[in-house]
């Protein structure tokens, strides 16, 4: 908690208050010579008298002007108390929302099989993937269900709204049959294949060592995601609705990059699916510009992304909006993969 300092006069009041005393001074020496040539049959206590007067009016203005300066410096220093503890509250509260976002995260998990095939034996293992690492699987889950309606829909935009649609609620969008067999077919898919770089070679045979790792598809994550994405959306709206006058656009980026430096790439390529897919609108639309002048999604490279023109182009149309930059930065652009033209 800030501590309340006591009321100092800085330079300023105090070259002023040294200059109030020489002119008052000045004045007074003139005053008495210039009364005492003229009231000569005055005595020295009369004249006293009236410079007395003269100079208690005078005296009096002054102090007056002196403490107005000190009401307005008090009245300054209070500003200042009670908007470092405004301030004092705003980090409290969004240093508590960062403790549960990254408490959201490392609730969220996964199973994994993991199966081995060594030669003409067959191992199978069980694991789960926690926190941030489940992520990248999330995202391949629905590039897997994306180029898997394409083909029947035909339609990149339906596609994609249904492949997110499918992965966060579990359910299919569409009762063609032709459409719910091809589904059914990727529920269990490989999304890892790859083969070690010293094979063992059994009586005379080239028969690799090959690991692939199965993950259930369309089981759905709306449970776990659901909170996950609110709680997310609320603090960067917290932070970036804050007026400029209390938090500058400035300041509202570095708290908002603290937050980022949280989130994995991956993280980052599921909020722009979660937005692409119209369940996350609110990330960038006329109201929000949470994606550009905030720059959450800073950390997408098109290499992240599911290789198809329409998604790659919603990536690239985000460049060209209007969006805010900081002053007297060069390199302010909306992604970080533009510094490598990526």
């Amino acid at each position: 908690m800030v501590k309340k300092r006591p009321f100092k006069v800085n330079k300023n009041e105090r070259q002023f208050l040294v200059q109030v005393l020489i002119i008052c001074a000045f004045i007074s020496f003139l005053l008495i010579l210039t009364l005492r040539s003229i009231y000569n049959e005055k005595s020295t206590q009369d004249l006293a008298t009236i410079v007395g007067g003269v100079l208690g009016t005078s005296l009096s203005f002054f102090g007056s002007i002196l403490v107005y300066k000190a009401l307005r410096s008090q009245i300054k220093a209070n500003k200042i108390i009670s908007n470092q503890f405004k301030i004092q509250q705003f980090e409290s509260k969004y240093y508590e929302m960062l403790r549960l976002h990254k408490e959201n995260v490392n609730r969220l998990k996964l199973e994994i099989t993991e199966v081995e095939y060594n030669g003409t034996e067959v191992e199978k293992r069980v694991f789960e993937q926690k926190g941030n690492e489940v992520f990248e699987i999330y995202c391949l889950e629905i590039e897997e269900l994306f180029k898997t309606i394409l083909p029947l829909k035909k339609d990149e935009n339906y596609s994609f709204i249904a492949a997110y649609a499918i992965f966060f609620n579990g359910k299919f969008t569409d009762n063609n049959t032709e459409y719910i067999e091809a589904l059914e077919k990727i529920k269990t898919r490989r999304l890892l294949n790859r083969k070690l770089e010293d094979p063992y070679v059994p009586q005379g045979l080239f028969i690799p060592k090959q690991f692939v790792t199965n993950y259930k598809l369309i089981q759905g994550q709306s449970e776990k995601l659901s909170q996950y994405f609110r709680h997310l959306f609320l603090t960067v709206k917290f932070v970036a609705n804050q007026d400029e006058n209390f938090i500058t656009y400035e300041e509202k980026r570095e708290y908002l990059r603290m937050l980022r430096a949280q989130l994995t790439n991956y993280e980052q390529v599921l909020m722009f699916y979660n937005w692409l897919a119209d369940f996350g609108k609110e990330w960038e639309n006329d109201n929000n510009h949470f994606f550009t002048d905030y720059r959450m999604i800073h950390n997408v490279f098109r290499v992240f992304l599911i290789e198809n023109e329409y998604i790659t182009g919603k990536y690239e149309n985000l460049k060209l909006k209007d969006y805010k930059k900081i002053k007297e930065k060069l390199d302010d652009d909306l992604f970080e993969s533009e510094r490598w033209n990526g």
